[in-house]
C-alpha cells in the first residue's frame, strides 16, 4: 500500500467514526447547546422572576433567537437543578431562580398564598 492510500484509509475510518459517535450521541440525549442555553434562560429567570413560561419564551426568542419549543424543552430539563416552577393562575407556570440549591426564603414571601410550590418528589 502507498502513503496516499493509507492517508485516503485513514480518512475514511475517521469520517466513519464522525459518524458513529454523531449516532451514539442522539442515542444517548447529548445536547452540546443545552448548557449555554441554560445560562442564558438562568439569566433572564434571574432578571425577571416569577415571570411565565411564555413569557420566558417571548424574551429569548427576542433577546436570543431561540424558538418557543426548544426554550420550553430547556426550562423543562432545569426544573430543580437550575430553576424552579410554581403554578400561576390560568394553568400558567412561573419560573424562579434557586437560591444555592434552595428555594429563595423571600421569594416565598413576596408570593404569599397567590401560587402553590411545585416539588418533584423522588
Amino acid at each position: 500500500m502507498h502513503i496516499a492510500e493509507l492517508i485516503e484509509r485513514l480518512a475514511q475510518i475517521e469520517r466513519r467514526l464522525e459518524i458513529v459517535e454523531s449516532i451514539f450521541k442522539t442515542a444517548i440525549g447529548f445536547d452540546p447547546n443545552l448548557s449555554e442555553e441554560t445560562e442564558l434562560l438562568r439569566g433572564l429567570i434571574t432578571e425577571f422572576p416569577g415571570m411565565s413560561q411564555s413569557g420566558v419564551a417571548r424574551v429569548a426568542r427576542e433577546r436570543f433567537q431561540m424558538s418557543r419549543g426548544r426554550t420550553i424543552e430547556v426550562l423543562r430539563r432545569g426544573v430543580g437543578r437550575t430553576w424552579r416552577i410554581e403554578f400561576g393562575m390560568f394553568n400558567s407556570l412561573l419560573y424562579f431562580p434557586l437560591a444555592n440549591g434552595t428555594h429563595a426564603d423571600n421569594e416565598k414571601e413576596m408570593h404569599g398564598d397567590s401560587s402553590i410550590e411545585f416539588s418533584v418528589s423522588k
